[in-house]
């Protein structure tokens, strides 16, 4: 069965018919005459017949080249309306997006901008998963996900959308009790909250401080893989929170003066 090597040669077979010429073919393709013509001879020894009959004056289709241009200018056609109909779809989002984001980001950062996303793509279904694990994409077939933590792994594509803030808060009540850590190494000494996730470990944490990076190892009585459970156990526990449960309870804002 004989094989056509590729598009460039159909559409040169065609638009030389449809011009009148190799010439004025070539200088619309941007190919040299003796290019274009090769193309043409390529595709009639891959067809095993004359497609062609040349004169000094013009071009003109064999009987056989009659029933292939009529073929090629479908085909040409299908291929361009294809293209199209990707390159409005590149434009224009549309379908199912499966997306993955942890509790605090989604109910404080995600849930409020979804109205202007829907607005801005309405042919987009977002089915929207909201919850504090970590989840294997692929097992999951979720399409994206938002984590706090940097990748390492060759087969996912991830991009850098922000910068979190951590701040560490706990209640006057438990500050009361246990009293108010003034420098960073004070808090392994004090009752804390870890949040379990994908990062490599919780229980470290980390700040800036005047002279630098500084990494304490916290412990507490309890684990949570739940940003709303770590903010709900302020009033006997330290938490280290991103979002706005600090809000409603004291920060360490006075006592950790020059660190975060």
């Amino acid at each position: 069965m004989a094989r056509i090597g590729d598009r460039g040669e159909m559409e040169a077979f065609v638009r030389s018919i449809e011009l009148g010429g190799f010439s004025a073919a070539a200088r619309e393709l941007k190919l040299t005459p003796s290019a274009l013509s090769k193309l043409v001879s390529r595709l009639e020894r891959a067809l095993r017949v004359r497609l062609l009959s040349r004169t000094t004056r013009k071009l003109r289709p064999t009987p056989e080249g009659e029933l292939f241009l009529a073929r090629c200018r479908r085909i040409l056609a299908e291929m361009e309306d294809a293209e199209n109909e990707v390159g409005r779809a590149r434009e224009r989002p549309r379908g199912h997006l499966r997306m993955h984001v942890g509790v605090g980001f989604g109910t404080h950062q995600l849930v409020p901008a979804m109205p202007r996303f829907v607005e801005r793509y309405p042919e987009v279904e977002v089915e929207l998963l909201i919850e504090d694990r970590k989840v294997d994409l692929m097992k999951d077939g979720a399409d994206l996900a938002v984590r706090p933590a940097t990748f390492a792994d060759p087969s996912l594509v991830a991009r850098k959308i922000c910068e979190v803030e951590r701040v560490v808060c706990a209640s006057p009540k438990y500050l009361a009790r246990h009293g108010e850590p003034r420098l960073p190494e004070d808090l392994a000494k004090h009752n804390c909250i870890n949040l379990v996730s994908d990062s490599p470990s919780y229980a470290r944490w980390s700040f800036d401080t005047p002279k630098g990076r500084q990494v304490v190892q916290v412990a507490g009585g309890i684990t949570t893989s739940a940003t709303a459970t770590s903010c709900r156990s302020c009033p006997t526990f330290i938490v280290p929170t991103r979002w706005r449960c600090w809000r409603s309870i004291r920060t360490c804002a006075t006592a950790c003066r020059g660190w975060r």
